[in-house]
């Protein structure tokens, strides 16, 4: 049994000077621990999804699927060059319109961050600066390699950004927090590292950012700035935040990395990797030092990755596993936000002039797809759900329900759980403890990214607190475990001393746990006095809690994509689905949806053509979404309309690729273009030799009324 005597940590909260209060009386404010709404801590879930790579006819819809996940607050990119291709020319409709967007979020209770940039990065064509301003500005400023034209306090750049600030706060008048809108956050630049000769020169220019956006009245209790790689952030003038990812696509090699240190439970806010492909190499992530003193502030993540993107070069795959495990780890080394870079996926535009992609052709270090920004995100570039939307979302029900102690806990490593990254034999551990309650729980991850640790049968640890010491209940734990076991929990009346399973959420005095080995719960005798004074304890299995959903006073178990409309729990299904609702108490119903789709299987015709392209024609039924699963062997793939269009692209990762053709119009026709390419590449998995098309089939997607909460 291995033994940590922990002394609580004495912290003195300050309060920091982000506030804002709303018409209704609500308020939003940040201590250098965590965020507190109305004065009571707060563990927000904030998940990236970019409207203007997205229909806007399916806005809502994917947006009460992130709020179905468990998301409070829905981060976006405004990309310039989205809505200023041509000097002077402003598109803020359609797939651009903030405004809609931005309402729809408020309509359905989320909070919304912008992140204005100027310069946003996000895998965008010049990082979202416009051509025409590029062509104006020294062009490696864009990437802060040298000058200071743009992303300066150079006035001409700055005459510029005056009107695009001018214009968001045009079409979001109304919408901030103190106006009684969502919007809550703004993010200032992004990775803001070399693009003036120092640190003050970068520090002016940050201030100078946030004096225009106040003078144009967009004023939100929260600024922020990303602070990996030494980025600018002003003290008390912007969070810092930070990121982490389970691999490095834009890494400029196509050799596999080494162990990444992020899934060790160990308190180091940057993750090596982030940002390296923007640095030069003289100052690699591990010689940086941060610009403010990131001690006086909470730890907060903005691109925690929920996904990565594939590069040309890199063609890597986010598996479920990778994602759940390093949110895990960011929750259990002290994380007090989990922002996710991407939650949902998207598609590029194409402008009037360009293609909106980054490319080495405009100067960046990646060639990307032209049109597909899936990012094997939770919610992909359709909408469809991934194993990681289940596997982090037990994860943000469980925050949902006992965040308040989470903020307010502190984080203790054991000297005995895993330091160095690439150690596959010793445990990974760490402990979060809530001093007033005497409440906290253990955090175990037995996962690393493709690679395999080592087992430790009948584990246990004597956790010494002030004046108790928990003797944690056996477990044998496998090479990709990860546990959250709780301790002193508060149960209603009751304390819940220990147990080998992991909380998911509360309904009522009804309490949800989820294991596959035999529950243990032991209770402190204290309060416990007659069994009509224990909680009610429903234990699921690991694969029930992986589709769990909550929605009002009730718990949903499905393998499908849920979310709820207007007191209308909704299911998008593809094939027979079993639904089963649990209430505060009684037995769970059980509900059969039927799919009926298995005569529109493979309805599609394919003709190869003259020129080795194919032509294919779906066959549409009348009812359902069409999604057009494409089985090739090849190194990309391309989809044009019937005028030539580059509508849909995918580049090989093993992933399948599977457009949906209703959000493309329902077209008569589309042309596929396969192409072969044997240069060498990084693949997570081996790629088939040859180039074909193997198959091309019809699914439809059925959207169907579950049951009223």
């Amino acid at each position: 049994m291995y033994h940590f005597e922990m002394t609580p940590k004495q912290v003195a909260l300050e309060t920091l000077p982000f506030y804002g209060k709303a018409p209704n009386g609500d308020t939003i404010s940040v201590n250098n621990h965590y965020f507190l709404k109305n004065d009571k801590p707060w563990y927000p879930i904030m998940g990236e999804f970019h409207f203007s790579r997205y229909s806007c006819e399916e806005w809502e819809r994917e947006i009460l699927k992130m709020k179905a996940g468990g998301v409070e607050i829905i981060a976006s990119y405004i990309f310039w060059i989205h809505h200023e291709e041509e000097e002077g020319v402003w598109n803020f409709e359609g797939n651009c319109d903030l405004r809609r967007f931005v309402e729809l979020c408020g309509k359905h209770g989320l909070y919304v961050c912008l992140r204005v940039g100027p310069w946003a990065h996000g895998e965008c064509r010049n990082g979202g600066l416009p051509d025409w301003l590029r062509d104006e500005g020294d062009k490696d400023a864009v990437l802060g390699v040298t000058g200071n034209k743009l992303r300066s306090n150079n006035p001409r750049y700055l005459g510029y950004v005056d009107k695009y600030f001018e214009k968001i706060a045009a079409h979001t008048k109304g919408l901030l927090w103190e106006q009684g809108g969502p919007v809550v956050a703004i993010q200032i630049e992004n990775e803001y590292y070399r693009c003036e000769p120092d640190t003050p020169s970068r520090m002016r220019h940050m201030l100078t950012l946030k004096k225009m956006l106040l003078e144009h009245g967009l004023r939100v209790p929260i600024y922020t700035a990303t602070g990996w790689g030494g980025a600018a952030v002003p003290d008390n003038e912007a969070l810092p935040m930070f990121g982490g990812y389970c691999d490095a696509p834009w890494a400029e090699h196509i050799n596999e990395l080494p162990e990444n240190p992020g899934f060790t439970l160990q308190p180091a806010l940057n993750d090596p990797n982030i940002g390296s492909d923007l640095q030069d190499g003289s100052s690699s992530a591990q010689k940086f030092e941060y610009t403010c003193d990131v001690k006086r502030y909470p730890y907060l993540t903005a691109e925690l990755g929920g996904g990565m993107q594939p590069t040309d070069h890199r063609r890597v795959v986010a598996y479920g596993k990778d994602i759940a495990s390093l949110s895990l780890c960011k929750l259990g080394s002290g994380a007090n936000l989990l922002g996710y870079y991407m939650y949902h996926g998207g598609t590029n535009p194409i402008g009037r002039l360009t293609t909106m992609q980054e490319s080495r052709d405009t100067g960046y270090p990646n060639d990307l797809p032209v049109r597909s920004y899936d990012f094997q995100a939770p919610l992909g570039e359709w909408g469809m759900p991934r194993e990681s939307y289940g596997l982090t979302r037990r994860l943000h029900l469980f925050l949902h329900t006992w965040g308040e102690i989470i903020a307010r806990s502190y984080t203790y490593i054991p000297p005995f759980s895993c330091k160095e990254a690439g150690d596959c034999e010793t445990i990974r551990l760490s402990v979060r403890h809530e001093s007033e309650s005497g409440c906290g729980f253990v955090f175990i991850n037995n996962y690393l990214r493709k690679r395999t640790l080592r087992e430790h049968p009948q584990f246990s640890m004597e956790l010494c607190l002030p004046g108790e010491t928990i003797h944690t209940l056996p477990l044998d734990i496998k090479d990709g475990d990860t546990y959250i076991l709780p301790y002193n929990l508060p149960l209603g009346k009751a304390i819940l001393k220990r147990t080998n399973a992991t909380p998911l959420t509360a309904i009522g005095n009804r309490y949800f746990f989820y294991t596959d080995d035999l529950p243990i719960y032991e209770f402190a005798s204290s309060g416990c006095d007659t069994l009509a004074s224990l909680p009610d304890i429903i234990t699921l299995s690991e694969k029930d809690s992986r589709h769990a959903y909550r929605f009002g006073d009730k718990l949903y178990i499905a393998d499908c994509a849920l979310y709820e409309k207007e007191g209308t729990v909704y299911a998008e299904i593809v094939k027979d689905t079993r639904v089963t609702i649990y209430g505060a108490s009684g037995e769970p119903t059980v509900l059969y949806l039927e799919a009926e789709s298995g005569e529109y299987s493979g309805s599609c015709t394919v003709a190869q053509q003259a020129d080795g392209s194919y032509l294919l024609t779906p066959v549409y039924s009348e009812d359902g979404e069409h999604m057009l699963l494409i089985d090739y062997t090849g190194d990309k793939a391309y989809l044009y309309d019937e005028d030539g269009l580059l509508v849909s692209d995918w580049i090989t990762t093993g992933l399948p690729y599977c457009p949906s053709l209703a959000m493309l119009g329902n077209p008569v026709s589309l042309r596929l273009v396969l192409t072969d390419d044997e240069t060498p590449r990084y693949f997570d998995i081996k790629r088939a030799k040859g180039c074909r098309l193997n198959d091309a089939r019809v699914i439809l997607r059925h959207t169907v009324a579950v049951d009223t909460i």
